[in-house]
């Protein structure tokens, strides 16, 4: 071979030939980005939230001291007695409606809500307890958490943050509702919710950071598509 590519008349043919064949063949098919996966981002924004469990679980403490005070002003003899003895007939307490009052951050205006105080507390341990189960990556809720999909894990977190905003306001409403409504006497005696009302603010910002990340994210991967950059994983 190598006598006739360097004397024979085909040499340089023959050349061309085994370059050909030993040439490494390009890759004309453009390089893909790998997409960035955002599923760790929405998993560690959830779990971030479960710090507000015991904030809640502390509240409501304070909560309930806060309604005994303004309920020994309020109840009179016969409504104690009356209370006594339906607690000793194991039947259900009356239902308490507190009128609050909070600003609307959409209108700027303040707005009443007649408040069931009782069904508002069921709701706090139940999300106090939902918080609490993401505590543990060996549960079975963060089992589901790990193997859903970025569509499920970003509804639940906004879900999440909507209903935590929703407690904020009704706490803050509270907090101004228990302070207010007791004697001068007993105003010093009324606890104050300030610390976990600033915690649960906290919390919710950086969840909301995380949100807006994701958002973001999302966003530039279909800006990309546009120019025709396809992600792959």
């Amino acid at each position: 071979e190598l006598l006739k590519e360097n004397y024979s008349a085909e040499g340089d043919s023959l050349k061309s030939d085994i370059l050909k064949q030993l040439a490494i063949p390009e890759d004309n098919k453009e390089k893909k980005k790998a997409e960035v996966s955002s599923r760790p981002m929405l998993i560690e924004a959830l779990r971030g939230l479960n710090g507000l469990s015991f904030i809640l679980t502390d509240t409501l403490t304070k909560l309930d001291e806060n309604k005994l005070i303004l309920d020994s002003e309020q109840n009179g003899f016969w409504q104690k007695v009356r209370q006594i003895i339906l607690k000793i007939l194991n039947k259900d307490m009356e239902e308490v409606f507190y009128e609050i009052e909070y600003l609307d951050p959409v209108l700027g205006t303040t707005k009443s809500e007649k408040l069931n105080f009782g069904q508002f507390k069921l709701d706090l341990v139940r999300k106090a307890r939902s918080l609490a189960s993401l505590s543990s990556r060996n549960n079975a809720f963060m089992t589901k958490l790990e193997n859903a999909s970025e569509d499920q894990l970003f509804s639940l977190l906004s879900k999440n943050i909507e209903e935590l905003q929703k407690i904020h306001r009704t706490l803050t409403a509270l907090d101004e509702f228990f302070k207010s409504e007791v004697s001068k006497e007993n105003r010093e005696k009324i606890r104050g919710i300030k610390p976990e009302l600033s915690s649960i603010k906290n919390t919710i910002i950086k969840a909301n950071q995380k949100r807006h990340e994701y958002i973001a994210q999302k966003e530039e991967q279909e800006q990309l598509k546009k120019l025709g950059i396809q992600d792959s994983q």
